[in-house]
């Protein structure tokens, strides 16, 4: 978890007016955008402007697997991970999103889940993304990541230079801490490293009232095979989360550092 003294300044996050009025308009008139360019205009904006570290690292193109922490704190919005991470990576990436928020415990799940179902659905569709059930997994939704998980895979054989980005744990972790990755995450990415994806680590955080990113070193993913599906989960799952904690502060590797 951050210190106490670099959560008492925080960066100023405000997307443009216009741009969201824009997407707006193109979520009503279902017209498709391209990420990249927005992440730019609302990253021009941030206050104090975004610290990068580690750009020497980023490929020049595609494939590649770009994994990175799910940043959590009260207050903070995932979707500037997203969006920084798209204005300083020269080329589009394919962002595997969540289809859902969720509220555990709340009555107010019930109508709010539904309807963030479908605005984030039709964000995804605009630009062009895959949504995943939301984590924690739901019994009732096997059938659905069933089709998430094809859907990804069809897009990267179809692309010949497919740039995907995911977040491995795939929910907000509320020590602010790295956190385990669902069951099957770990097989998902072994699944497309093997078909010739390196990986790309990324750690997001924020300190002294900024927000940072840091890029590791470009690497090939390689686990032994034949393993049962729970160890090949734990393998990948050391190696791809010990690569991100590398490019966090101390305090945020948890049982990664």
């Amino acid at each position: 978890m951050l210190k106490s003294s670099d959560s008492l300044k925080y960066p100023s996050y405000q997307l443009p007016p216009r741009l969201v009025i824009n997407i707006c308009k193109s979520i009503v008139l279902n017209q498709g955008r391209h990420f990249r360019s927005d992440a730019v205009d609302a990253i021009r904006g941030l206050a104090p402007p975004l610290e990068v570290r580690g750009q020497e690292h980023i490929p020049a193109g595609g494939p590649c697997l770009i994994t990175l922490n799910h940043y959590y704190r009260p207050g903070f919005n995932a979707l500037w991970t997203a969006l920084a991470i798209s204005a300083v990576v020269p080329y589009d990436i394919h962002w595997i999103m969540t289809g859902a928020f969720t509220f555990p415990g709340q009555h107010r799940e019930i109508v709010l889940k539904p309807l963030s179902q479908q605005v984030l659905h039709a964000i995804g569709r605009v630009y062009g993304f895959d949504t995943m059930p939301a984590m924690p997994p739901d019994p009732k939704e096997v059938l659905e990541r069933s089709l998430a998980v094809r859907q990804v895979i069809r897009y990267v054989r179809k692309t010949k230079e497919a740039v995907i980005g995911l977040a491995p744990e795939g929910r907000d972790i509320l020590t602010g801490q790295l956190g385990d990755p669902p069951s099957g995450s770990g097989r998902f990415i072994y699944y497309l490293a093997k078909g010739g994806m390196p990986l790309l680590p990324v750690g997001i955080f924020e300190r002294d009232g900024a927000l940072h990113l840091h890029f590791g070193p470009l690497y090939a993913l390689e686990i032994e095979d034949g393993q049962a599906a729970a160890d090949l989960d734990r393998a990948v799952d050391r190696v791809i989360m010990g690569a991100i904690g590398r490019q966090l502060p101390e305090t945020m590797r948890g049982n990664y550092g």
